[in-house]
């Protein structure tokens, strides 16, 4: 176990250090590299991805307490910008007559951002500022709970719609509004419980900043936001779920 801030990319002003946990991947048999390109480029051909070898790390040598497997590499991007990145898994040669090198690409498993469902993305800004909660505020006990359940995009669209729509929710009386997941997912058609990342809210619900928007508003409201997980639940696409056979 190891606190998830500890990994993803970690942006120090126009530095991004990219930190990947690979438990039983190690050199010389395996390289790891991260690819980036800002999103803004994401599409024209004549702009290649960058490309970055990144390092691995034993446990005294970084993180003191965190364990073996660690990957790592430190970029300079610009500033207000945000990239689109993946990772590529370098693997042994072949044992055929071809001898090829194989490589496999994945998202960050820790992305906090994604773009369409499957690319990690990481903002080249200060981090935002923890949310204050209002003075009076404070999470029903378990036994005062009344709970509503809610899928964001049949309920209204976004988080933005469902804070539109609060004064509507608060008339009902509930005090915890459960959120079903609001994972990065592949196919929009979803409900949320086969998800890509599972640190990543759902771009087209709003990202990180609308959930942001939408917990300061049901807070303000005396109402506690909880979601609805399955971690034993993936798509094929997660990252931790492909491997070399």
């Amino acid at each position: 176990m190891f606190n998830i801030s500890e990994v993803g990319p970690i942006v120090r002003g126009n530095q991004v250090e990219f930190r990947l946990s690979l438990p039983n991947v190690t050199p010389p048999n395996f390289e790891v590299n991260v690819y980036i390109i800002k999103r803004s480029q994401q599409f024209d051909r004549t702009v290649p991805a960058q490309k970055f070898a990144l390092s691995a790390v034993s446990t005294n040598d970084l993180w003191g307490d965190l364990p073996k497997g660690l990957w790592t590499t430190t970029v300079t991007l610009d500033r207000d910008e945000t990239y689109i990145y993946r990772y590529e898994l370098v693997g042994p040669a072949k044992t055929n007559a071809d001898n090829q090198v194989r490589s496999l690409f994945f998202g960050d498993p820790y992305a906090r951002d994604t773009a369409d469902g499957v690319f990690s993305v990481v903002r080249v800004q200060d981090e935002l500022p923890p949310l204050i909660d209002p003075p009076a505020y404070k999470v029903p006990a378990l036994k005062d709970a009344i709970l509503y359940e809610l899928n964001v995009a049949e309920f209204a669209n976004d988080f933005y719609g469902i804070i539109e729509r609060l004064p509507y929710l608060e008339s009902l009386g509930l005090n915890v509004l459960e959120l079903m997941p609001i994972n990065s997912i592949a196919e929009p058609s979803r409900w949320g419980y086969m998800p890509i990342f599972d640190f990543a809210p759902e771009e087209r619900f709003g990202g990180g900043e609308g959930f942001r928007k939408l917990i300061q508003a049901c807070h303000e409201k005396h109402i506690a936001v909880i979601l609805d997980m399955v971690y034993a639940h993936a798509d094929y696409m997660f990252p931790y779920q492909v491997g070399y056979d």
